[in-house]
């Protein structure tokens, strides 16, 4: 059996979904996290948080620029698992299973220079 993994929620100060509807541009969005899987190009980042049905909304990127706004539950992404083969020469000897992280790093910045740093 898999050990539940548990995902740190963003802070109490991140707005309410539909706080930001009245902001005329997504690039001027302010990403209060960040959300990512580990050797991958999967990213989540954090603009709004609905408490009440454990959704995040911002921007999602699960395929390389092809990211999009959405809505997230992080549920579902506390069961996102990637198993990296490990090889030993050619063979595959084992597989590193790797979870969704949160960011305990990440500055809010714009999301415009968000997807400018990814160069999108």
């Amino acid at each position: 059996m898999t050990k539940l993994h548990t995902l740190k929620r963003p802070s109490a100060q991140t707005l309410n979904v539909y706080e930001t509807e009245n902001v005329k541009s997504y690039e001027e969005y302010i990403v209060v996290a960040h959300y990512f899987l580990p050797a991958s190009c999967v990213d989540f980042y954090v603009v709004e948080y609905d408490k009440e049905n454990d959704e995040i909304y911002g921007w999602n990127e699960v395929i390389p620029n092809c990211g999009e706004l959405g809505y997230t539950s992080l549920r579902e992404l506390e069961k996102m698992e990637l198993s990296i083969p490990v090889k030993e020469g050619d063979t595959v000897i084992g597989y590193l299973p790797v979870r969704v992280e949160f960011d305990e790093y990440w500055e809010p910045k714009k999301l415009g220079k968000v997807l400018e740093e990814r160069n999108i």
